[in-house]
């Protein structure tokens, strides 16, 4: 109660306090149902102790402080949600749609000044998370984008939903 200004009149950022809790109690509902669904690795198994691709993907958004991701499950990059299932500092926060779990990851980074990490599969889950995107590049708000992709090999076969995002993105995001 005491130093608790009334809703109303709360603001972060410019955001009106109505979709600071809305965003919040999302995020809250969203953490403790993760934690009853989300089934985590049997830990007895020991996985290999060759670190993978994933894992230092995972290792380098620790160093950044990233403590959240938004994604929809994909089969593209199952070996990153093997590794963020193995760390407890971050929290995944599963999306219905690419473009809600982008718009998550921008208000995210926009309200604790840290990047914010979106994952999403190819083709049509990229270009569903570029309206994210473009939100944070006219916002200038820090967030990443991971798109799942197809092992190196297959790339130039003309494989499903394959996209050129160099093109897709070129305006609306760094190289």
């Amino acid at each position: 109660a005491g130093s608790r200004r009334p809703a109303s009149t709360r603001k972060r950022d410019g955001l009106p306090s109505l979709h600071l809790d809305i965003f919040q109690a999302a995020v809250a509902s969203t953490r403790r149902s993760e934690r009853r669904i989300v089934a985590r690795p049997d830990r007895r198994h020991n996985r290999s102790a060759m670190p993978t691709a994933a894992r230092h993907l995972i290792t380098m958004l620790r160093r950044l402080d990233v403590d959240r991701v938004f994604c929809v499950p994909g089969e593209s990059y199952l070996p990153v949600l093997d590794a963020l299932a193995d760390e407890p500092a971050i929290d995944l926060v599963t999306c219905r749609h690419e473009s809600g779990a982008g718009l998550m990851a921008v208000a995210d980074a926009k309200m604790t000044d840290r990047p914010g990490v979106a994952l999403v599969s190819r083709g049509p889950g990229a270009t569903n998370a570029a309206l994210a995107v473009h939100t944070a590049q006219q916002d200038g708000a820090p967030m990443v984008l991971f798109i799942g992709q197809l092992p190196r090999k297959n790339l130039e076969r003309g494989v499903f939903q394959k996209i050129d995002y160099e093109r897709t993105f070129a305006d609306m995001a760094k190289g």
